[in-house]
C-alpha cells in the first residue's frame, strides 16, 4: 500500500450512513489484509458491528474482512476472542454467505490459536 495512513480514513468510513461507502471501506480493508494484514491488524474489530448491517453487500464485506484480518490478529488474544464471538453469532445465519464467510472466520482462529 503507498499510503498507510489512508487506512485511519477507511475505519473511519465504517461509521458512514452511505451502505455502498461502508461496504467499500470494509472491501479495502480485506485487499489490504491480503498483502499487508500487519498494517490492518489494529483496525480488525471494526468490521463486527456491520455484520448486523441492513444492507446485503455490507455484512458480507464485513464478513470478508473479519475471515481475512483473522491471520492478521493471531498475536492478540483479545481480538481473536471478539471474532471468535463473532462467528458464533452468525455460523446459523439464514444468509449463506455469511455462513460460509463465519465458518472461514473460525478456522482461521482456531488455526491462529493452535499456532502459537
Amino acid at each position: 500500500m503507498k499510503e498507510p495512513g489512508l487506512l485511519e480514513e477507511i475505519a473511519e468510513g465504517f461509521k458512514e450512513l452511505d451502505a455502498t461507502l461502508v461496504g467499500d471501506c470494509a472491501e479495502v480493508l480485506t485487499e489490504v489484509a491480503r498483502g499487508k494484514p500487519d498494517l490492518v491488524a489494529r483496525y480488525a474489530a471494526e468490521p463486527a458491528p456491520l455484520v448486523n448491517h441492513a444492507t446485503t453487500r455490507v455484512p458480507w464485506e464485513a464478513m470478508h474482512a473479519l475471515a481475512g484480518l483473522a491471520k492478521a490478529v493471531a498475536a492478540d488474544p483479545g481480538l481473536r476472542d471478539e471474532l471468535g464471538r463473532v462467528w458464533e453469532r452468525f455460523a446459523d445465519s439464514a444468509s449463506g454467505v455469511v455462513r460460509k464467510a463465519a465458518r472461514a472466520l473460525m478456522q482461521a482462529v482456531k488455526a491462529n490459536k493452535e499456532a502459537r
